[in-house]
């Protein structure tokens, strides 16, 4: 850590100079880029990312991997507990629109008969570091949330991985920085991402068959979501991967006899994979949602399913907090030890004199806590003076049960420069910006209410920001794509 530190610090400006359009190129060249929205379609921006990986705890990084598999059981075992599910969500689908809406296709769905009962997730969970309360200088690793619908950046974190990799090769060997194998883990999140959807793909069984990818009508993080395309089609050139929209799905979809789902009337799918869905504008209007209510009552492979979606809500994440209910769906004492270390505190802000103490606490000391609706993607949350104001409007309204209330966690911050497109490190007179970071783990997981068919760990992923900025969504703007240097 120490050597990297050093490393960032004794750069000169010309030393910086000449490794930013390095690196600027060479990320581009490994895909690191988003489509620009409103512009020709071939034209491309680089990603933001860090210039050198960030130093992370190695033992933090392999506890992170070691847990994915026992979070990716715990979201599956909700998915398929009804009783459980419906009680958690009953005073959330009375006040938040969204999720009302996801939970109506599933209440149809589960009516009519699952068609398909078996789920496909592509998971994401992730944790930051924050300061121990005893002042001794130590962190623990602490979840942020799960993510379980069109989790972004898998295809894309081996590439910042070899960008990291050739940065420190090149620069970094007056600093002594170590092995780099050692020293930046090798990250497989395209290759075991995919093989999730091949895994799907051959559990239904049918060779003429194709994986729909749902997408935006404009994506921006097109290249992430290619790379996972392209590695499917280069392991399996059998499988074929066709992409629409909902608009483009609207006419296009239909269910067989056997409730086939049927695009265009000649490719029936397989697997849906949703790389959009996951807030209400992804939603044109009921039309999407009765395409979305199709494609979940058709045989397909959902991933994710409705009831794998709505276990991403940020109320299953404040409930399964409670060792109590941890216990409900973990056996080994010592899992349920392993979980209860990495949740911060979590709180509901229902009616009644609970939710009221939750509420005066924040507003006592609001920049001890976030804010969060029942959203995923970033740029949702409320934070400081804006948590206190929104709290003040909604205290005495019903809408306060449509959000959680987390501790804020408090990471450390590690100098380090962040690329931007079209701008220059000059501009911050190539000094290191103080940044903090976001450890993320995918997972794949495979089941139904009988039997988990897959569960694995499947790469990682770092995200970083400029320490005070609250959001640290990439593609939403507000962080940077990075990578973990062990220490």
């Amino acid at each position: 850590m120490d050597q990297l530190t050093q490393l960032v610090d004794s750069l000169t400006a010309d030393d910086l100079l000449a490794i930013e359009r390095e690196v600027k190129d060479y990320a581009l060249a490994k895909g690191i880029a988003f489509k620009l929205a409103n512009s020709p379609p071939d034209t491309v921006s680089l990603a933001p990312l860090t210039l050198f990986p960030s130093p992370f705890p190695r033992k933090h990084f392999d506890f992170g991997h070691r847990l994915q598999p026992l979070v990716n059981a715990v979201s599956h075992k909700i998915a398929y507990d009804h009783g459980f599910l419906a009680d958690s969500l009953a005073k959330t689908v009375q006040v938040d629109d969204f999720t009302a809406k996801m939970f109506d296709v599933y209440t149809q769905v589960r009516r009519e008969g699952m068609a398909q009962t078996t789920s496909l997730g592509l998971f994401r969970a992730d944790y930051m570091l924050d300061e121990r309360p005893d002042g001794g200088g130590g962190y623990d690793l602490k979840q942020v949330e799960v993510n379980n619908i069109s989790t972004s950046f898998c295809g894309l974190a081996p590439a910042v991985r070899d960008v990291h990799r050739h940065v420190l090769a090149k620069y970094g060997a007056s600093a002594d920085i170590g092995d780099l194998d050692k020293r930046l883990p090798i990250n497989r999140s395209t290759e075991l991402m995919a093989a999730g959807l091949i895994k799907a793909y051959d559990y239904y069984n049918r060779s003429s068959a194709v994986i729909l990818v749902v997408v935006e009508q404009v994506v921006v993080n097109i290249f992430d979501q290619r790379a996972i395309e392209f590695t499917v089609s280069r392991s399996r050139p059998d499988i074929r991967l066709i992409r629409r929209t909902f608009a483009q799905l609207r006419d296009a979809v239909r269910l067989g006899n056997n409730r086939e789902l049927i695009v265009d009337n000649k490719h029936e799918v397989a697997v849906v994979y949703y790389r959009t869905a996951y807030a209400p504008q992804d939603y044109a209007g009921d039309q999407d949602w009765d395409v979305r209510l199709l494609m979940e009552r058709s045989r397909a492979v959902k991933c994710p399913s409705i009831q794998y979606h709505l276990t991403g809500c940020k109320k299953i994440q404040q409930i399964v907090s409670n060792r109590q209910v941890v216990e409900k769906f973990v056996a080994d004492r010592r899992d349920v030890d392993d979980l209860m270390q990495v949740f911060a505190g979590l709180w509901g802000l229902e009616s009644g004199p609970d939710g009221d103490q939750a509420i005066d606490m924040a507003l006592g000391e609001p920049n001890r806590f976030v804010l969060k609706p029942q959203r995923e993607g970033g740029g949702y949350n409320y934070f400081g003076g804006q948590l206190a104001r929104k709290l003040d409007e909604i205290r005495h309204t019903k809408e306060r049960e449509s959000y959680i209330l987390m501790e804020l966690i408090r990471p450390p911050k590690v100098p380090n420069h962040i690329l931007a497109p079209n701008k220059s490190l000059a501009a911050n007179s190539f000094r290191p910006s103080n940044i903090t970071c976001e450890f993320g783990v995918f997972g794949t997981v495979m089941g139904n209410a009988d039997e988990i068919i897959l569960n694995s760990e499947a790469g990682h992923l770092i995200r970083s920001k400029t320490y005070g900025t609250n959001e640290g969504g990439v593609a939403a703007g507000f962080g940077a794509l990075d990578s973990p240097y062990l220490y």
